[in-house]
C-alpha cells in the first residue's frame, strides 16, 4: 500500500470540487448536520471552526445556530 500525502489529498479535492456536493450527499445530508449541532450543543454565543469545509455545506447548516462559523479548507477550488 502506498502512502497518501497531503499534496495527494489536496489534488483529489481540487479535482472533484465541482462534483463534491453530489458526492457528499451520498455520505451525509442536513440530518447529519442537525445531529452534529445537537450533539455538540452549538449555540448563539459560539464560534465554530469547520476544518475541511469543502463547499461549506456543514458551515452553512451551522451558521444560523452559531454566532460565527469559520470555514477552512486546503483546496482553494472547494
Amino acid at each position: 500500500m502506498s502512502e497518501v500525502g497531503s499534496a495527494d489529498v489536496k489534488a483529489f479535492f481540487d479535482r472533484v470540487s465541482s462534483q463534491w456536493d453530489t458526492m457528499r450527499s451520498s455520505f451525509y445530508n442536513s440530518g447529519v448536520v442537525d445531529a452534529l449541532a445537537a450533539r455538540v450543543g452549538v449555540g448563539p454565543t459560539m464560534t465554530v471552526a469547520d476544518v475541511g469545509t469543502g463547499t461549506g455545506f456543514v458551515a452553512a447548516g451551522l451558521g444560523p445556530l452559531a454566532h460565527r462559523v469559520v470555514g477552512i479548507d486546503n483546496s482553494a477550488r472547494m
